[in-house]
């Protein structure tokens, strides 16, 4: 475990609480944690972020070329959104969310729909020119914006839409030393 791993422990109504560690870990250590949740010996705990295996699948990322595509984006009011991404040899569109709606105060810049867009994360990918067509003083959640575009990049790259949770688990972890009065619990970690 090391400084910014979150952990995860499943209480017994299947709700959790999380924590994030603030320091590195080497051999066996105590970690305290302070909780009003009701936990017991032998609770399940789940490393569900490690800091080391995001290093390395952004490392293996960086291995890989980046295409550079161009996207036309259209917004109008009554309209499904549009997003088509386009390079030297082929083209898709996708429509989705809510229909555009009017806005009814102040509406969406296109500076904002830009900033919106061109949040590529780990896509390997570069954008090129981006064109944005749409009415003014139109009103979409951004979220729905958000969504459209990864909605795009992930049919250009061939990914399955459908999310999966995938859980790293620590190599054994035990809840040892809990507390009567539920106030805090000390997790032993073994190497």
């Amino acid at each position: 475990m090391v400084k910014g791993d979150c952990l995860e422990i499943t209480l017994s109504d299947d709700s959790y609480h999380s924590f994030i560690i603030d320091k590195d870990m080497s051999g066996e250590e105590e970690i305290v944690e302070r909780t009003l949740a009701p936990v017991i010996d032998g609770q399940e705990l789940r490393r569900i972020k490690s800091v080391k295996l995001n290093e390395k699948i952004n490392e293996a990322n960086d291995k890989i070329p980046r295409r550079y595509l161009w996207m036309a984006i259209e917004l109008k009011v009554n309209q499904s959104m549009k997003l088509t991404l386009y390079d030297v040899k082929r083209s898709i569109t996708v429509e989705g969310g809510d229909l555009v709606q009017q806005a009814k105060t102040q509406g969406l810049t296109e500076e904002r729909i830009l900033k919106q867009f061109l949040k590529v994360g780990d896509y390997p990918v570069l954008i090129s020119d981006v064109t944005v067509d749409y009415d003014p003083n139109i009103f979409v959640p951004i979220g729905q914006l958000n969504q459209l575009r990864r909605k795009g990049l992930d049919q250009w790259f061939g990914v399955d839409i459908q999310p999966i949770a995938e859980v790293v688990l620590p190599k054994q972890v035990k809840v040892v030393n809990t507390p009567k009065d539920n106030k805090a619990i000390t997790v032993l970690l073994k190497k």
